[in-house]
């Protein structure tokens, strides 16, 4: 079964939690990856209800291990990773001290970074992609397309 891993998922309202369920809804397996247990098992459950398949996985986006972890047990059916983790750190940069920037810059940065290079790199069988969105609720997210798909 086709596999999306979607990295910094939140409350059920979110973008990252949208996403499960939209992949779930287009029949792959997702795995549903955020810091707080409560609301990744709430999304998984949510989207076993809806007769789809999920599996929630604590990961730290910051933490390197976590990362490939993550990524290593998708196996090789995995097909998207999305990147979504943006710690909601509000505020313009030039008015932030060094702590909160760099703790922004470690989620937004660092953690994607990560992603791509240590997770995804071994995965890649076609072109790695990647697409920054910025609003003012998310810093950055961006999605990793491992193979080709379809939806409809």
């Amino acid at each position: 079964m086709k596999t999306a891993i979607v990295i910094g998922v939140g409350p059920d309202r979110g973008l990252g939690a949208q996403l499960c369920k939209r992949f779930a809804g287009e029949g792959l397996k997702v795995i549903v990856a955020g810091r707080t247990s409560s609301a990744i098992e709430a999304i998984a459950n949510d989207i076993a209800s809806a007769g789809g398949e999920a599996v929630p996985v604590v990961a730290d986006a910051t933490s390197e291990a976590d990362i490939v972890a993550l990524l290593n047990s998708a196996g090789a059916e995995l097909d998207l990773a999305i990147y979504n983790a943006g710690n909601n750190t509000p505020g313009r940069i030039i008015e932030m001290d060094a702590n909160y920037f760099e703790q922004s810059w470690c989620v937004v940065c660092f953690g994607g970074v990560s992603v791509r290079s240590r997770g995804c790199a071994p995965h890649a069988a076609a072109e790695i992609r990647h697409t920054s969105l910025h609003g003012r609720e998310r810093v950055a997210a961006w999605a990793v397309r491992l193979r080709s798909i379809q939806f409809g």
